[in-house]
């Protein structure tokens, strides 16, 4: 994970690592490419949150903050997030890279910008092709199904009484009367459409 960001820090640049929801990332990249991701060691140093495993590159306006497995690995996925300045020196947008390599050559790579900081893995994940639903993503299905059902109830109750009270009305008119009624509804009903 590399966190790229003027003069930010090591403790910042922590914390965005710890912030970022990697793993619909991750998830999409393993279903994508039918492989598994070992995210132990990354998971260990973000629970630990020792700054000493955070390397620091970069002079002045181009400060990379990079956390790397310990072990020297052919097979692996490199995630960067740079936050770009604008010459207002404002936040500009954010870009994003991440690169899977396999026996050290690179099998996929995913790049863009993105102006929304917090549309970075939703982009991510629609780029990589491959959409795992998050629990939140989860909870509101149901929820709008569990809605979708209760309007439908109501709805069906709804034209019950309306159908109901109809009948009730029309019962009481002469049969010229329930006929001048009808088309009067009819001619009411076409002029809302």
């Amino acid at each position: 994970f590399t966190y790229s960001h003027l003069n930010a820090g090591k403790k910042r640049a922590l914390y965005e690592m710890r912030s970022f929801n990697l793993e619909p990332v991750l998830k999409s990249l393993e279903k994508k490419h039918g492989i598994a991701i070992d995210r132990q060691q990354f998971y260990s140093f973000l629970n630990k949150g020792a700054h000493d495993d955070i390397i620091e590159e970069g002079i002045l306006m181009t400060n990379s903050y990079i956390w790397q497995t310990k072990e020297n690995k052919t097979n692996r996925v490199e995630f960067e997030l740079k936050v770009n300045y604008g010459d207002d020196m404002q936040i500009m947008n954010y870009s994003y890279q991440v690169s899977l390599k396999v026996d050290g050559k690179t099998r996929a790579i995913y790049f863009d910008n993105v102006t929304d900081k917090n549309a970075i893995v939703s982009r991510i994940v629609q780029h990589i092709g491959v959409e795992i639903p998050t629990e939140h993503h989860k909870e509101t299905t149901a929820t709008n199904k569990t809605i979708s059902r209760e309007c439908l109830a109501r709805q069906k109750e709804m034209e019950k009484n309306i159908k109901d009270m109809l009948d009730k009305y029309t019962n009481t008119l002469s049969p010229a009367d329930k006929k001048k009624f009808i088309e009067e509804l009819i001619t009411h009903l076409l002029k809302e459409e």
